[in-house]
């Protein structure tokens, strides 16, 4: 298995945002990072379903779709609403 970077990453902003609106896309598909499914098992991956193991269950079927968009490549979007407390 290679690095956990971006797995650590994603983690921390979870634990510490409200909400997110955040997917990856490849060529024409995309996968949505669903909040109720970035749950992560005790080798912390991520599962993307409710049982939070991609290894023993499948993801679920509707976080992937095939879009009319084109990127040769892979393209993120990570968008983290954090509230911040502010005192004066």
């Amino acid at each position: 298995m290679g690095g956990t970077g971006l797995t650590s990453l994603v983690k921390s902003l979870l634990e510490k945002s409200d909400s997110h609106l955040c997917y990856m896309l490849s060529g024409n598909r995309i996968i949505f990072f669903q909040q109720d499914l970035m749950k992560f098992n005790e080798k912390n991956l991520i599962g993307f379903n409710k049982n939070g193991d991609y290894l023993s269950q499948l993801p679920e079927a509707d976080i992937f779709k095939t879009i009319n968009t084109y990127i040769p490549g892979t393209a993120y979007n990570l968008n983290f609403a954090i509230k911040k407390e502010w005192s004066l």
